[in-house]
């Protein structure tokens, strides 16, 4: 027969286990209305850019691969990033830092 502790332990580390795998944690472009059907941007790429947001954990990931992927998504209007601001209104748990930046034309 299975003690009790032996059986809670079993079920902390499952759902330790659970939470981990859902939490994704490297940094990417935050889209707003990414999954909504009905937004008019769904599934679309902007024409232009003037901002970008980039969700992160601040325990896993520095400021020059932030940095980095603001520049990228920048890059591809021609334009570069400038940093702006930081929050924390729209991001998920697990990337919690919101980092703003300006696309700037060079």
């Amino acid at each position: 027969m299975v003690s009790n502790d032996l059986r809670l332990a079993v079920l902390c580390l499952s759902l330790a286990a659970a939470i981990a795998a859902c939490g994704e944690t490297r940094p990417y472009v935050y889209k707003r209305d990414e999954f909504n059907r009905e937004a008019d941007t769904f599934n679309k790429a902007p024409e232009d850019r003037d901002s970008v947001t980039i969700c992160y954990n601040d325990l896993s990931t520095t400021p020059e691969i932030v940095f980095e992927l603001a520049n990228t998504e920048c890059g591809k209007y021609a334009k570069t990033a400038r940093p702006t601001h930081q929050d924390f209104s729209d991001c998920p748990m697990a990337t919690p830092v919101e980092a703003h930046f300006a696309c700037d034309k060079p």
